[in-house]
């Protein structure tokens, strides 16, 4: 059964069985709702969460480093960067891997480029 034929079924039981019926249902949806944080695309947590990791990552790209990249490898700077744009584009509606392509680009052109960046500071 799909998805839509099973909402309409549930609305058409709620309707049958009267107010008694709508206070269940509702407090099934609402247990539902609680534990469909991880696949709901419109949870702010996972945004700021990424973001919080993608700045941390690209601050460290500026720090002076003394034991090698670590952290600072194109690699985790692309990760980061490509799952901040994944969650931000799963959150304002658009496909994910977009967003994670393009974080993942900025990231890498950040890297490229923070020589630059760093000697214009």
């Amino acid at each position: 059964m799909s998805k839509g034929a099973r909402i309409k079924a549930q609305r058409e039981e709620s309707k049958r069985e009267g107010f008694a019926g709508q206070t269940a249902s509702q407090n099934s949806a609402e247990k539902a709702n609680q534990y469909n944080a991880f696949t709901n695309p419109k949870n702010i947590n996972w945004v700021l969460l990424s973001g919080a990791m993608a700045i941390l990552v690209l601050s460290l790209l500026f720090m002076p480093q003394e034991l090698g990249a670590g952290i600072t490898s194109v690699y985790s700077i692309m990760l980061w960067t490509g799952l901040f744009g994944a969650t931000l584009a799963r959150y304002i509606g658009k496909n994910g891997w977009l967003g994670f392509f393009t974080g993942s680009v900025f990231g890498m052109l950040i890297h490229i480029f923070a020589p630059l960046i760093q000697a214009m500071m």
